[in-house]
């Protein structure tokens, strides 16, 4: 069986398989159009949709065009509270202090021994400038002051007296002093120094116990009911 086909006045005729060949290559060109009207229809619907979207509904951050109503019961978490809680928490750790037992001791003799001039090679180079400047007179009383002070703070075998803050403790004694507030600072420099040598703020035991702290404050849920307001 042939096919013909009229072109130029003449008639020319094809055999069975180049018909097939040709009926082919038009279906491929009839679906490669129809694939093209298709994709641009899509194309069409989804940037007409979303222009629809963005003119009437909302995006993160930005006003919302219209009011939006809860449709039924949400619940949900105050994130802002929730650390607001968790940071106040947290912020009650003011410091996890530690002591050396080992130098308590020689903590205990530089104060009981701290009226000889030689002791003072313990102490910062400004406070024993000041202590050899100072008239002696003047000097014998506030290392006295200075002494029973910190003998009153510390006790030999490791304990703190309200060790939870020892320098509140510390300008709370020298308030009930005589001294003028000049000479209440330099106890303060004398013993904060001294006893900053056996007790310390440990930074990562206190970060542990504020994240502990910190863990116990569950999640502040809020309670969102039908009809209102988002």
């Amino acid at each position: 069986m042939k096919f013909t086909r009229r072109k130029g006045g003449t008639i020319n005729s094809y055999p069975k398989k180049v018909a097939v060949a040709l009926t082919r290559d038009s279906l491929r060109l009839e679906w490669f159009l129809r694939l093209i009207v298709i994709t641009v229809a899509g194309i069409l619907l989804f940037w007409g949709w979303k222009l629809d979207v963005a003119s009437k509904g909302f995006k993160v951050g930005f006003p919302s065009p219209r009011d939006y109503y809860v449709l039924s019961d949400v619940v949900y978490v105050d994130e802002a509270v929730t650390e607001q809680l968790r940071e106040g928490q947290a912020s009650r750790v003011l410091g996890v202090v530690v002591h050396d037992v080992s130098l308590l001791p020689i903590v205990k003799a530089v104060l009981e021994e701290i009226d000889k001039s030689s002791t003072w090679l313990y102490f910062p180079k400004g406070l024993a400038d000041i202590l050899n400047t100072m008239p002696a007179q003047k000097r014998e009383g506030i290392l006295a002051i200075t002494r029973d002070l910190g003998l009153r703070l510390i006790v030999f075998n490791g304990d703190i007296i309200d060790g939870n803050d020892i320098k509140l403790d510390l300008w709370r004694y020298l308030s009930d002093t005589d001294l003028s507030i000049a000479d209440q600072n330099i106890v303060y420099q004398i013993l904060s120094y001294l006893l900053d040598l056996a007790v310390k703020v440990d930074a990562e035991a206190t970060s542990l116990v504020r994240e502990f702290y910190r863990s116990g404050i569950d999640p502040i849920e809020r309670l969102l009911q039908p009809g209102a307001l988002l």
